[in-house]
This record gives C-alpha cells, sequence and structure tokens, in this order.
C-alpha cells in the first residue's frame, strides 16, 4: 500500500495542472474582510457563519481567507456585472442559538443575498426556516446529515451517513465488532454516532455480529479520564472519537495519563493540525482516521493559499468554502442577466444547478472571470471546482462532488494517508 505523508493537511489526487500561477499572480494584499460601510448599492452580498471562537473554532479563520481568495479573484475580473462581491462574516461562537440570531441579522440588516454556513446540523435546520421564509438561498459547504430540514439547502459535501457506512465497513474489515462510540455532544456528533452504530447493525444484519454503545461527551468537561474508564469497562474492542479537533485532542491528552490500553479509532475533521498538533507525541502513532476527500486540485489550490496568505496549508474543507463562493458569485450574475431579459423571479438554488452542469461550456476555478463573462452573456456554464467537477443535483439536497472517502493514520504530528481510497459506492447518499 502506497501512503502519503502530509502534516496536518489532507491529499488530493491531480488528474492535471491547470493555471494556478496565473492565479496566484492575480491574488494578493486585496484579500481582507469587508468593510461593511465600503458596500455600495447594488453589491452583491454573501452572508457567512462561523465559529471564529468556541469548540468548532479550529478551522474557521482559515475557510474564511479561502472564500476571500474567491471574492478577490472575481473582483479582479470585473466583480458581477460591475459590482464588487462582497462577504460579511459573524462568528456564531460554536452556538445554535448565536448562529441562529446572526442568520437572522445578516438577512434583515446586511441585506445579504445568500448565506454560506453554518457548520452547525441544528443551527443550520433552526436558521433554515427563516432564510427559507426570506427568500434567500444557503449553502452548506460543511458535513450534514441527511435527513437535515427543511429542505432547499444546497449542500458540498458527504453526509454524515455516507461517513458512517464507510467507517462501518472498515471496523468489519477490521474485526471489530464491540465498540464505544465517544462522541461530543452536540447535533454533528449525535448524529455522526447514531448513523456509525446504525451502520455497523445493518452490517450486523448480513453476518457480522456487532455489539455498539454511545457516550457523551460535553466541550466543556474539566476532565475525560472517568468518561474513558467507563468506555474502557465495557471490554469494548475499540472506541471510535468524533468530535471537534480540540475536544478530541483534549480526550486523548485525558486517556494518556490513564494508563488504558485502547484501540482508536477516529472521526472524520481530526486530519487537522488543531489535533495532531495536540496529541502526546507518539501515544496514538498508527490509529487510523476516516477522511472525505475529494477529487481535484487540492495541491495547487494549498499552493496559491501558501502565497496569498504566507501561511501555513489551508483546513481541510477549505476548498469546499472557495468553491461556494465561486458557485455562489455564477448563480448572481446569472440572476442578474436573466433580470434584465425578464421579469420572472428565478431563485438561486436552481440557478447554481444550472451554473454547475452540462452542457454548459467548462470553467475551471481559476477562471471564473471567464465563467461570469459567458453568464453575463447569456452563455451556459458547468463550474469545476477545486473539488472537482460539481451537480448540485436535481433538487440541491445531494451533497454535490463525487467524493472519495478514505482513511489515515497517525505518525507523530503528521496524517499518513492511505492510497486504497475507496468511494463507498454502497452507502448511498
Amino acid at each position: 500500500m502506497n501512503a502519503i505523508r502530509r502534516s496536518g493537511i489532507r491529499p488530493r489526487r491531480v488528474p492535471h495542472k491547470i493555471g494556478t500561477a496565473i492565479l496566484v499572480a492575480a491574488l494578493g494584499a486585496a484579500c481582507e474582510r469587508t468593510d461593511e460601510s465600503s458596500v455600495r448599492p447594488g453589491d452583491p452580498i454573501i452572508g457567512v457563519l462561523l465559529p471564529f471562537t468556541g469548540s468548532k473554532a479550529a478551522s474557521a479563520e482559515s475557510y474564511e481567507k479561502a472564500m476571500l481568495m474567491a471574492v478577490d479573484q472575481i473582483n479582479r475580473a470585473g466583480g458581477i456585472e460591475g459590482h464588487n462581491l462582497h462577504i460579511v462574516s459573524r462568528d456564531s461562537r460554536s452556538n445554535p442559538e448565536v448562529a441562529v440570531a446572526a442568520s437572522q441579522e445578516l438577512i434583515d440588516d446586511v441585506a445579504v443575498d445568500l448565506l454560506i454556513g453554518p457548520l452547525d446540523p441544528e443551527a443550520a435546520s433552526r436558521s433554515r426556516w427563516y432564510t427559507a421564509s426570506r427568500d434567500v438561498a444557503q449553502v452548506l459547504p460543511g458535513i450534514m446529515p441527511l435527513a437535515l430540514q427543511p429542505a432547499g439547502f444546497i449542500r458540498l459535501a458527504p453526509t454524515t451517513e455516507r461517513l458512517a457506512c464507510v467507517l462501518a465497513e472498515r471496523l468489519v474489515k477490521d474485526d471489530i465488532g464491540r465498540a464505544v462510540v465517544l462522541y461530543q455532544n452536540d447535533s454533528l456528533y449525535r448524529a455522526m454516532a447514531s448513523s456509525i452504530v446504525s451502520a455497523r447493525t445493518t452490517l450486523a444484519e448480513v453476518g457480522s455480529p456487532s455489539d455498539f454503545s454511545v457516550l457523551a461527551i460535553e466541550a466543556n468537561q474539566y476532565s475525560y479520564r472517568e468518561t474513558i474508564q467507563l468506555a474502557a469497562s465495557r471490554l469494548a474492542q475499540a472506541v471510535v472519537l468524533v468530535a471537534d479537533p480540540i475536544v478530541a485532542a483534549n480526550v486523548i491528552q485525558s486517556w494518556a495519563t490513564t494508563g488504558l490500553s485502547i484501540r482508536w479509532y477516529l472521526g472524520p475533521l481530526l486530519d487537522n493540525e488543531a489535533f495532531l498538533a495536540n496529541i502526546p507525541h507518539g501515544r496514538l502513532d498508527g490509529v487510523v482516521g476516516l477522511s472525505a476527500s475529494p477529487q481535484g486540485f487540492w495541491p495547487e489550490f494549498t499552493e496559491a493559499y501558501r502565497k496569498v496568505w504566507l501561511a501555513d496549508e489551508p483546513a481541510g474543507g477549505a476548498d469546499l468554502f472557495y468553491d461556494a463562493v465561486n458557485l455562489s458569485a455564477l448563480a448572481l450574475a446569472a440572476r442578474a442577466h436573466f433580470a434584465r431579459s425578464s421579469t420572472a423571479t428565478v431563485d438561486l438554488a436552481h440557478l447554481m444547478k444550472a451554473v454547475s452542469e452540462p452542457p454548459g461550456v467548462p470553467v475551471p476555478w481559476t477562471q471564473v472571470g471567464v465563467g461570469l463573462d459567458r453568464v453575463t452573456a447569456g452563455f451556459d456554464v458547468d463550474y469545476a471546482g477545486v473539488t472537482g467537477p460539481v451537480d448540485v443535483g436535481e433538487t440541491a439536497q445531494k451533497w454535490a462532488y463525487s467524493t472519495l472517502i478514505g482513511f489515515w493514520r497517525v505518525e507523530g504530528t503528521s496524517a499518513v494517508y492511505e492510497d486504497d481510497y475507496k468511494t463507498g459506492t454502497n452507502c448511498g447518499q
């Protein structure tokens, strides 16, 4: 088995190179947050909900930087019919109540044209009732349950159910029939834990016995020793840990003080520097983690990101946020075109589908300006993102990418990715 070693980032298979150098040359110091007083009448605004503080804050800054890169590229190419595109961010504070209030403020006070985020399923569901009532499209670049209601989200990531199914298949392959799922007690990880148990139970019905249980942990627990000892007392063959990177690192630090022997499996989002840099060195070497790894141009995107921000690699998933802005911009341009030629109102979710599928002319992520010109002139386009070809589906409910889901293992403070990625074709959406 071949493997790729990266420290805290996830690799992507790269079919071929495209004009990254042109993109990097065009970007630079102009990438910065919008001064809301600089927004002119008619300028389109994308509202963004991210957890810049709290337990989920590990990747938010990187996600925002990726979106600012996309906005800068768009505005340098002339914007949307001569108007600059803006993103206005609000801190959800890793709290669903705050996220819902912030979404309403972005819609009512800032008058955003669409919303990207939040990352929490409970916050997304509750905010969607309001965004739908105001006819505001809502894009979710993060992992969410398939059954998330109400309908109408534009999803760009695989579902918790699909990820859980692939992990359950790995547990069967490793002959793990008795395990404890240790999950952070919020809506995302509750859904993930439930999906893992459900998927493993389904596999048990076809001949692979299972005895899985769940234990909740809180993000602000003083210590996780007692919970870990309880998990160990259940005589499980393994413990599956699904939590935010900082919380998960604290769990592992607590475990390291117990002297207990536990076989760990790591849930998605932990191939992250915030986790890898904060675990006791060597204690998790060889432990397997799950990774949602879209195909595409991650190395080129990483190169552009590092040159623009003079920083380390982007957090895994930043490419989805970059693509979310580009897809939104093309849809906004299409709406502006239709507004000139028709009195009929076309919603942005429908237009995102229209600009992301054949027979439109392919538009790569480095040439969004060309795509905007084509849309403005009334031609069809088919956006191809950092993460590969995009198709948001007939209802914009299916996740958009041909996503590979695979595994990595811990080695020191690095993630070493297995080369035998699988698509999870037997795992539905």
